[in-house]
């Protein structure tokens, strides 16, 4: 690799055989993907995913007649036939339990609807209405049916609300419900997509709140299908209600510009947009002021004023791996680390920090390992971005190592996805 060039490394998030098929062990596949910038405020990044072919969307397709829980079919599993069962010796399998979808979707909106909320299925379309209750204002029913609406914006879902309270007499129908229970993570997740190439940008969590849906249709219309999206900043605050207990304990949280990261995520999937998440791993001023223990440490053992946390210490690794789980929970697509490095400044002299070289890149290894143990576990893909100043930060340049799915040069006019040689 020349001089001024950096390597860029997405860990696999299946087998070989599962994504592509069987290739012989010397084969080394390459394929050219040209990102475009779409003209936003905050423009570009780079996408590496996994594969899969399964496909979601927000609210899925649903099914129905013109009466209620009559239209659609759908298949649960059977029961194991008992031992000795004729049928069974006979080779024949049992049918399948046929049920209903729509009228398993009204039973799921029963179950989860605020008290005075009611779904029902008219022609074909589910509807809410609710029954109004004196202290109701539009802002607290907004609050309590924001996930079960199209409308992104809790203080847009209350202006449409306030406009039917007007005409109501009691009773008021939800603006733009949505038509199908959530799925789950694993169900909610896109795959990599046809035509093997991502397109995309980068928002930070602010920006998102204020213009996701505008952003996205934008992106739709265009053809891009990805977006880097914050979970916690290089700053530090995490830009959602997260629920991991460090996030929780020290108030990393309590400006969260996103409300519900599951929620926002739905509604890329409901465009084919992937979402991946960033997660700005060891330069942290928050935690580092909120939580001393992880600090950087003087040779003296008292906390350094410096914006990061120790990249060594257990507790900081178990933070990022925490919400790298949670973000996986919440249906991200991918998981991209930044700043999973050892800091590089003026000043660390009289710092606690391993040498320069093979311990430091053993160090940041074992993390990177750590990590994608547990995004593999749940076929995500995981992506790292290296520094420029690589042996001091703890990263080691080797020429596309098996265990990565794919390498880039930074500047390069094209990004340039290459196939390891799989043993």
């Amino acid at each position: 690799m020349r001089k001024g060039k950096t390597m860029a490394i997405s860990a696999r998030n299946c087998s070989r055989e599962s994504c592509l098929g069987p290739r012989p062990r010397t084969t080394i596949r390459s394929v050219n993907l040209t990102v475009r910038a779409l003209y936003f405020p905050t423009i570009l990044a780079l996408f590496v995913g996994g594969c899969s072919e399964k496909t979601s969307s927000m609210e899925g397709r649903p099914v129905g007649g013109k009466e209620a829980g009559v239209q659609g079919t759908g298949s649960v599993p059977t029961p194991a036939p008992l031992a000795g069962d004729a049928s069974v010796a006979a080779g024949a399998l049992p049918k399948p339990v046929e049920t209903d979808p729509r009228k398993a979707t009204l039973e799921w909106f029963r179950t989860v609807l605020p008290s005075g909320g009611v779904a029902t299925d008219e022609s074909g379309k589910i509807v809410l209405r609710h029954q109004l209750a004196s202290s109701e204002t539009p802002a607290s029913i907004a609050k309590l049916y924001l996930p079960f609406s199209k409308i992104y914006l809790e203080e847009d879902l209350a202006e449409a609300i306030a406009k039917r309270i007007a005409k109501s007499a009691g009773t008021i129908e939800i603006p733009s419900p949505i038509q199908a229970k959530f799925k789950s993570a694993d169900e909610e997740r896109l795959g990599w997509p046809k035509d093997q190439s991502l397109r995309g940008i980068y928002l930070g969590g602010n920006f998102a709140r204020q213009t996701w849906i505008e952003t996205l249709d934008k992106m739709a219309a265009r053809g891009m299908n990805a977006v880097v999206l914050d979970s916690k900043d290089y700053m530090g605050p995490v830009v959602y209600p997260s629920k991991v207990a460090l996030a929780v304990e020290t108030g990393a949280t309590k400006h969260a510009p996103i409300r519900d990261m599951a929620r926002t995520i739905r509604f890329a999937h409901d465009r084919g947009i992937r979402i991946i998440l960033r997660i700005s791993c060891f330069h942290d001023p928050f935690m580092m002021k909120a939580k001393p223990d992880l600090s950087l440490k003087y040779t003296n053992g008292k906390p350094a004023p410096y914006e990061w946390i120790d990249p060594v210490n257990k507790d900081a690794q178990d933070y990022v791996i925490d919400l790298v789980k949670e973000g996986m929970e919440m249906g991200a697509d991918e998981i991209q680390l930044d700043y999973v490095r050892f800091p590089v400044q003026k000043g660390l002299k009289w710092i606690q920090l391993p040498p320069h070289g093979v311990i430091r890149t053993e160090l940041i290894r074992d993390f990177a390992k750590r990590v994608h143990d547990v995004t593999s576990a749940r076929r995500r893909s995981l992506f790292m971005t290296p520094p420029l100043n690589r042996i001091a930060v703890g990263w080691s340049i080797v020429p596309c190592p098996p265990d990565a799915a794919a390498c880039r040069p930074k500047k390069a006019a094209k990004w340039r996805v290459t196939a390891a040689s799989w043993a």
